[in-house]
C-alpha cells in the first residue's frame, strides 16, 4: 500500500509537469478554441504521465492503454473546463485567481491518477 501511495504522489507530480510545466503559451491561449491544440496538449500530457509511470514501475505492459486512458480523460475534463470556465487563468496581475472550475478540474485529474494507481487491473 505504501508503494501505491508513493506512486500516487509521484504521478501527481507528473500531472503537474505534464499539465502546467510542459504546456507552451499557445496551449494556454487556444486549447479551448482549437481542437488541434487540445489534442496536442492531451497527447503531451498523457505522454509525460505515462513516461513517469513507466520509469517508476518499469512495466511496459498495458502502457498503451494507460496512455489512452490518460489522453481520453484529460481531453474530456479539459474540454469541459474549457467550455464552461469563463476565467482560464490561474494567475493574473500577481494575484491567484481560483474558481470552482479550476478546483473541480484538478480534483477530477487527481481522481484519474488515483484510478490509474489504485485500480491497476482496470486496463
Amino acid at each position: 500500500m505504501l508503494d501505491s501511495i508513493t506512486l500516487f504522489i509521484f504521478l501527481l507530480f507528473a500531472h503537474l509537469v505534464g499539465d502546467v510545466l510542459v504546456r507552451p503559451d499557445i496551449v494556454k491561449k487556444y486549447k479551448a478554441k482549437s481542437l488541434l491544440v487540445m489534442v496536442f496538449h492531451c497527447f503531451t500530457y498523457a505522454g509525460t504521465v505515462s513516461t513517469f509511470y513507466f520509469f517508476y514501475t518499469d512495466n511496459i505492459e498495458y502502457l498503451g492503454t494507460k496512455f489512452m486512458f490518460l489522453f481520453t480523460t484529460h481531453f474530456i475534463i479539459d474540454g469541459w473546463s474549457g467550455i464552461f470556465n469563463p476565467v482560464r487563468e490561474w494567475f493574473k496581475d500577481d494575484s491567484i485567481m481560483v474558481n470552482w472550475y479550476h478546483v473541480t478540474d484538478q480534483i477530477l485529474h487527481g481522481v484519474v491518477v488515483a484510478i490509474l494507481v489504485f485500480i491497476p487491473n482496470l486496463f
